[in-house]
């Protein structure tokens, strides 16, 4: 958490606050997920995975058109 505290002023140098805040969110979201399935077995289903893509895939989208 205090990584994410320390990036989130850095990244808005460079972004403004509605994107830098829905990628902090969406990177929040997909590493509580992956720690999940690593440390607490949750399900890997391909629906979660395909979830979890749309996420990145919405993040990267975020990035390149703003």
């Amino acid at each position: 958490m205090a990584i994410s505290v320390y990036f989130l002023p850095l990244a808005l140098k460079s972004l403004p606050i509605r994107i830098a805040h829905l990628i902090w969110i969406g990177i929040g979201t997909i590493g509580t997920v992956i720690l999940g399935i690593q440390l607490f077995d949750e399900s890997k289903e391909v629906i979660k995975i395909f979830f979890i893509l749309l996420i990145v895939i919405g993040i990267v989208g975020l990035r390149i058109f703003s």
